[in-house]
């Protein structure tokens, strides 16, 4: 790989992004040894390259040469709970990570286990976005544990995860850590009416959320209720999104008046495909 020998020269590189370039894994390998010379490398974005298992293996060997690694993205990999196990290990070496993405990398409830405890080594990271990997209930409960670590976490995006109501349960115990969240994002997570009332117990402690994405998850009326009644509390809010949830319109008008009441600006709300009457 041409770039690979040309990366040598690049010392004083900081940001490297190769995504949807097809790379593969026996070129990741090639790559990952063409970086140990970028030693001031702070963001590498590799998404979409199906990268998988064995060449994430390859990549996390590279890891313990930058150490200033700010931000890592590999979404669309296919890495594997074996993959995330591996990278894991590689992240002890990347205390100062700010962001991390692993979106839609079969990653599962073994790889987040996984994951977690690699994530106590990253006290510094502000955003971590694990969408569409089927973490399911066991795998956000192991996530939660591991967020005590994240006292710095501002972002957390879960999108298309089969949480579920117990799921969900588990994560708000594990908010109570996030004192600087401001963005929550569940789309997608069935957590159903006795989840979002669990979800806002947890909320309580996020004084700074900017912004709460909820869409399709069966929320329906008496969850709204529910929610309204929570938001009171969060003053900082400022975008809401519970699109496709069925909660009707009187719930729609609770919501209102309850945000109206507690003086909450909101400068987008989001109730599309929500049973609303005009």
């Amino acid at each position: 790989m041409a770039l690979a020998e040309g990366l040598q020269h690049c010392k004083s590189l900081q940001m490297l992004s190769l995504g949807r370039n097809e790379i593969g894994t026996d070129s990741i390998r090639t790559l990952a040894e063409g970086m140990q010379y970028c030693k001031s490398l702070q963001t590498l974005s590799l998404d979409w390259n199906n990268i998988g298992t064995d060449g994430v293996r390859a990549l996390t060997v590279g890891l313990q040469h930058f150490k200033s690694l700010q931000t890592l993205s590999l979404d669309g990999n296919d890495v594997g709970t074996d993959g995330v196990r591996a990278l894991s290990e590689g992240l002890q070496h990347c205390k100062y990570l700010q962001t991390l993405s692993l979106d839609w990398n079969n990653i599962g409830t073994d790889g987040v286990r996984a994951l977690t405890v690699g994530l106590q080594h990253c006290k510094s990271l502000q955003m971590l976005s694990l969408d569409g990997n089927d973490i399911g209930t066991d795998g956000v409960r192991a996530l939660a544990e591991g967020l005590q670590h994240c006292k710095s976490l501002q972002t957390l995006s879960l999108d298309w995860n089969n949480i579920g109501t117990d799921g969900v349960r588990a994560l708000a115990k594990g908010l109570q850590h996030c004192n600087s969240l401001q963005m929550l994002s569940l789309d997608r997570n069935y957590i159903g009416t006795d989840g979002v009332r669990a979800l806002i117990e947890g909320l309580q402690h996020c004084k700074c959320l900017q912004m709460l994405s909820l869409p399709w998850n069966d929320i329906g009326t008496d969850g709204v209720r529910a929610l309204a009644e929570g938001l009171q509390r969060c003053k900082s809010l400022q975008m809401l999104s519970l699109d496709g949830n069925d909660i009707g319109t009187d719930s729609a008008w609770a919501l209102d008046k309850s945000l109206h009441h507690c003086k909450i600006y909101l400068d987008s709300t989001s109730l599309r495909c929500s049973s609303l009457s005009n």
